[in-house]
């Protein structure tokens, strides 16, 4: 330890830290143990490059998971030093800036990049963004252009179009020697270059501009358009070459070949950009190789989402709206996946439990304490439990037991609806029973004992777990319900031999009050208690 109080460890094993008050006689303690440094050992490394860019992946790995375009995923030792080599897609494509992660990377250049990663001990996601240009297109067009400047053509245009043609052409020649010209950019100035090559006047039987318009649409590459808009493209480009072919052709026909393919190629769509599915489907990998410590409800709709996200992937011709549409589904897929539990503690709780004398504590108090235990005994007979809900589980027990209270003690008197008052209301459905008189009731023969039955409070909008246990071995289920549903909401929760688990949630108002009844067939209903939101 340092002056300024810093502790650094320079061996195994534990050691005590006293630190003393200068100004009083107030001290404190703490035990340290310093453990051996973790041994490497595999985990998932996860690489997502969009369609932007080529990647060779240089390095050992234990086990190639996923390889596909944009998207490369493998198992990896920790401290394994690797290399990863980029390549902008495309003769004429060039890289302008990286992201990963969402930080910006150096040592970009606009040929490529090269990144040296060490492999963590732990699962690792590493995303790159590319923001690309790609100039192919603009270069056809402005060589067209070029061609253009003070041609017979130019000259026979009415001035607003010259002027409309040159402003166009020098913003082209000026984004295409830019190095920091982004692709949005580029698009636009070649899309109003080629309109004002497009308002030049046809001469008649003229096929120039029709040549041109055809040496830029072979330009074009399919695999960046969906293929039903460049199917349509490439149609009208076969036609236009037909009347390049036909010495015959009439003014006419020239122009609307034209005027066909210049709508199909203004009208190509892009295909869709799938960087967040393709990180989606990352994350949903990375959880796929540990699916065994998921609860089985959700994993069949987890694994279709997946199987539906890699399909859309793969697919060069799928539209933005079913790229956004699998995107979602796979996110919430994986959104209703539960971790589940270890019930090792709630099994050492209810052991505990078992074992307290509740005895000599107030009614209330046990009555807490045993709804409590309740969940506890429900939850460890699950075969599956979730995490969140044995957490809540074992909280709700420990408050519990904390708030068991002696008999002796002076506690404040609690008001709730008179089981008298409960007994004598006739219910119809939904939640409620048909109940006789309360002097019918007390004479009935009991089936089942109820572990709760003197009047109690709950919170508006909490829960209590009722244990329910069938006498005589009788191998009927009790019917369990409660004198107002607009008051109180009823849940099975579990059956564990001949006791079965019911949790009632207080949805009313504060106090409203509610009779809760159990009934085995072809008996009269058996009044157990009364309940009373606060």
């Amino acid at each position: 330890m340092n002056s300024r109080g810093i502790v650094t460890a320079v061996a195994e094993g534990t050691a005590t830290i006293t630190a003393k008050s200068v100004v009083s006689d107030c001290e404190d303690q703490v035990e340290i143990a310093v453990v051996p440094k973790e041994a490497p050992s595999a985990h998932v490394l996860v690489v997502q490059y969009g369609n932007q860019a080529t990647m060779e992946f240089n390095g050992n790995v234990e086990q190639e998971i996923l390889d596909q375009d944009g998207l490369y995923a493998a198992s990896v030792l920790g401290g394994t030093e690797l290399t990863l080599t980029f390549i902008p897609k495309g003769e004429e494509c060039t890289f302008r800036t990286v992201t990963l992660n969402g930080k910006p990377v150096e040592g970009v250049t606009p040929d490529g990049l090269t990144f040296a990663y060490t492999m963590k001990n732990s699962s690792a996601n590493l995303t790159f963004v590319f923001e690309t240009v790609n100039k192919s297109v603009l270069k056809t067009i402005l060589e067209v252009a070029e061609g253009l400047v003070n041609s017979e053509e130019w000259e026979a245009a009415v001035p607003s179009v010259q002027k409309a043609f040159d402003k166009a052409l020098a913003e082209a020649r000026s984004v295409y020697y830019d190095k920091d010209a982004s692709q949005e950019q580029v698009n636009q100035t070649w899309s109003n270059l080629l309109d004002a090559i497009h308002h030049l006047s046809f001469a008649k039987g003229d096929k120039s501009r029709l040549e041109q318009l055809v040496s830029i649409a072979e330009e074009l590459e399919p695999t960046d358009f969906i293929e039903e808009s460049y199917n349509v493209m490439a149609q009208a480009l076969e036609d236009a070459k037909k009347i390049l072919q036909d010495e015959d052709a009439l003014e006419k026909e020239v122009q609307d070949t034209y005027d066909t393919l210049y709508e199909a190629m203004v009208s190509l769509e892009r295909v869709a950009e799938k960087t967040t599915l393709n990180s989606a489907i990352a994350k949903a990998v990375e959880i796929e190789t540990n699916l065994n410590l998921y609860m089985t409800d959700g994993k069949e709709a987890f694994k279709r989402a997946l199987a539906a996200a890699k399909r859309v992937a793969v697919d060069s011709n799928v539209s933005q709206e079913k790229v956004d549409r699998a995107t979602e589904a796979l996110t919430e897929a994986m959104a209703a996946l539960r971790k589940l539990a270890d019930k090792t503690q709630l099994e050492e709780l209810l052991h505990r439990a078992n074992t307290i004398n509740l005895r000599g504590y107030t009614s209330s108090s046990v009555s807490q304490f045993k709804a409590a235990c309740n969940v506890l005994e429900a939850l460890v007979s699950q075969k599956e439990v979730a995490e969140e809900e044995a957490q809540a589980a074992i909280k709700a027990y420990l408050v519990a037991e904390g708030n068991l209270k002696p008999a002796n003690s002076p506690s404040p008197s609690k008001k709730g609806s008179s089981s008298k008052n409960a007994a004598a209301n006739t219910y119809a459905d939904a939640g409620r029973v048909q109940v006789a008189p309360e002097n019918s009731i007390g004479s009935a023969v009991r089936s089942v004992l109820c572990d709760t039955t003197i009047p109690f409070t709950v919170k508006h909008g909490s829960a209590y777990c009722f244990k329910i246990t069938v006498l005589n071995g009788s191998p009927e289920t009790p019917s369990f319900t409660v004198g107002n549903g607009n008051v109180l909401k009823t849940q099975f929760v579990a059956k564990r031999g001949n006791d079965y688990y019911y949790r009632v949630w207080a949805i009313g108002m504060p106090g409203e009050s509610a009779g809760v009844y159990t009934q085995m067939p072809n008996e009269t209903p058996q009044r157990q208690c009364v309940v009373t939101i606060v």
